[in-house]
Formats: C-alpha cells, structure tokens, sequence
C-alpha cells in the first residue's frame, strides 16, 4: 500500500472526508482529491500536517504501520526520493520534533 491509498484509508476507518483534510491543509478539495484518482503521494510539505490530522504519528504514515519501532527500510525509502531541498525540509522537521 502506498502513502495515498494509506492517508485515504485512514480517513475511511476515521470518517473523515476529503473535503475535510482539505479544508484542514487549506488546500482546495480538487488538489486533495486528485492524489487519490491518481494514486499519487501528497508533497512532502503536508506530511506533517496530514499526521497531525489522521491523529497518527509521521513515522506512522509513512510506515503505514502503529508500531512503536522505527520502519527505516520505509523510511529511506521515501527519504532516498527527495531533493535537497525537501531533504532539508524534512530535516527541520525532525529537529523541530526533537525539541517539543
């Protein structure tokens, strides 16, 4: 299962809408629904966001799992596809993490 159809599935189990987590990414609903006629993963800007709004951890979308251990296979997996800048982003990101 990739990210997309994750996110999707989660809102399902939740029943959350579409509509909803654009309304919450303030996103218009066509950009939201688009990732999901075209199964094609959101930019890695709103991964954060998304978790926060699924209620579930980052590491948990991206692994698609609630465990408590890191997936890093996952992990690096998506990490191996971004640029630098993206790279830099999501570096932020966990240093942000690190000190809530």
């Amino acid at each position: 299962m990739n990210l997309s159809s994750y996110i999707f599935k989660k809102l399902k189990d939740k029943g959350l809408k579409i509509v909803d987590l654009a309304i919450f990414l303030n996103l218009p609903q066509g950009s939201v629904s688009t990732w999901k006629k075209r199964n094609t993963d959101p930019p890695v800007k709103y991964i954060s966001q998304i978790a926060l709004f699924l209620d579930i951890s980052v590491e948990e979308l991206l692994a698609h799992t609630s465990s408590d251990q890191p997936n890093d296979a996952i992990f690096n997996e998506y990490y191996q596809k971004l640029d630098a800048e993206q790279t830099h982003h999501v570096v932020s990101l966990m240093e942000d993490l690190t000190n809530i």
